[in-house]
């Protein structure tokens, strides 16, 4: 039978190509393989502390962040050594848990101490913080069950690694460009971003770096990853409404 065969294969074939590691092994072919990028620190829940190995830097592959996109995030700056506005960041983090249904692992003043150590361990003074709550590990299910839920923190360099550029050539994307978020996507910051990927893929293949995606009626809705404001003739700076 197909079954029979199937065992008698994986079973008979001792000349496989694919090698087994040892857990030594691994750990080493993860610091060969990662070299030396510009991840200074993270915090896991998972183990409880802080490392700055980046071949460390690791999340559990049975995470529902990974199998199932069930986690929210958010990012912060270090600026002159200063986190810029943690507490709005940690406002939107919490409004964001929320509407994913996802319960903090610990109080606000435990996540703030965390992120703060974590920073303060990294000892950068430029630099992003990102952050990261998750529906926890434990298993492949659709819903998180009985699993407790994840954070990691992580320090790492600007994504402008040769400096934050005067201006950016960006480009419009309309809804048969790219395919427009479901609300939730857009209430919560979750780490589904394969709309901004695509969105940014796109807007690259047309001459642009991130895309300023417009309607129907050819109004802004919002870019990739960044704001949108207008500088008018008269030198006054529009934003769209905070809510």
């Amino acid at each position: 039978t197909w079954g029979h065969f199937l065992s008698v294969y994986f079973f008979s074939n001792r000349m496989s190509e694919v090698p087994l590691l040892s857990a030594a092994e691994a750990a080493a072919k993860l610091q060969q393989v990662r070299g030396a990028p510009e991840y200074y620190a993270m915090y896991s829940s998972v183990i409880g502390g802080v490392v700055k190995d980046p071949a460390a830097m690791v999340v559990p592959l049975d995470d529902h962040m990974v199998h199932r996109g069930h986690a929210v995030f958010d990012t912060a700056s270090i600026h002159s050594g200063r986190l810029f506005r943690l507490e709005e960041h940690l406002d939107r983090f919490a409004r964001s848990a929320e509407l994913a249904r996802l319960q903090m692992p610990f109080p606000r003043a435990v996540l703030r101490k965390i992120i703060i150590e974590t920073c303060r361990h990294s000892e950068q003074r430029e630099a992003m913080v990102r952050f990261w709550l998750t529906a926890g590990f434990g298993d492949f299910d659709l819903v998180p069950g009985s699993n407790r839920p994840c954070f990691y923190c992580i320090v790492f360099g600007s994504v402008f690694t040769n400096g934050i550029p005067k201006f950016i050539e960006e480009v419009t994307l309309r809804p048969n460009d790219v395919p427009m978020r479901p609300p939730i996507l857009i209430a919560a910051k979750t780490t589904d971003y394969l709309f901004n990927a695509v969105t940014a893929m796109e807007a690259r293949k047309r001459g642009g770096r991130f895309g300023i995606i417009v309607d129907g009626a050819g109004l802004v809705t919002e870019a990739a990853v960044l704001n949108v404001v207008l500088v008018t003739a008269g030198r006054a700076v529009r934003t769209p409404p905070f809510d």
